[in-house]
């Protein structure tokens, strides 16, 4: 019995890597659809001149988000501590992802959708746990702050706070590159 352990560890790994394969060439019609979408939404001018750098990373990251979801797997924790011990501060980082047009709003969920359906295509495990542990840690930040802090999240949900860890992540991503950029030159 011991003995077929390592066989079904190989057989689930192959199966694991195959269905991966699978989903990152399903996500492929989808990295056509996020470009163009992308591309109109930045050519829009109802687009908050702030999201424009957004929506780029958006395009630019499509299928390659694995260093980001790791900062955001550790930053979520931070973030929702943040919401309930200075939830102002929170608040002006949610506002900036507000769209005053429905129109361009819509254009921008839409983009905002792609990007995840093709991140969870190539990252299904963890683009799963960080959106797992959002929800999770959610729940009690949400009573938390309700009941004994009186607040009232407008602008904090799941969308700006995962625009948010984005943002954070492509950020800490930046900072460590620019070493590497100094010494190259």
């Amino acid at each position: 019995m011991t003995n077929l352990i390592p066989i079904a560890i190989v057989i689930a790994l192959i199966v694991v890597s195959l269905t991966c394969q699978r989903l990152q060439k399903s996500a492929q019609p989808l990295r056509l659809q996020l470009a163009e979408k992308g591309e109109r939404l930045m050519g829009d001018p109802n687009l908050p001149s702030n999201l424009v750098p957004f929506v780029s990373f958006l395009l630019d990251t499509a299928f390659k988000m694995r260093a980001i979801l790791l900062i955001g797997i550790f930053y979520v924790p931070y973030l929702w501590v943040r919401v309930l011990v200075v939830p102002d501060k929170v608040e002006r980082d949610a506002v900036q992802f507000q769209i005053q047009n429905p129109e361009t709003r819509v254009k921008f969920d839409d983009v905002v959708r792609l990007h995840n359906k093709i991140t969870l295509a190539n990252h299904p495990f963890l683009y799963t746990f960080l959106e797992l542990e959002m929800t999770i840690l959610m729940l009690p930040v949400i009573i938390i702050g309700g009941l004994f802090r009186d607040l009232r999240f407008e602008n904090v949900n799941r969308g700006t706070a995962m625009g948010i860890v984005e943002t954070k992540g492509r950020q800490v991503q930046e900072r460590m590159r620019r070493p590497k950029m100094a010494l190259q030159h």
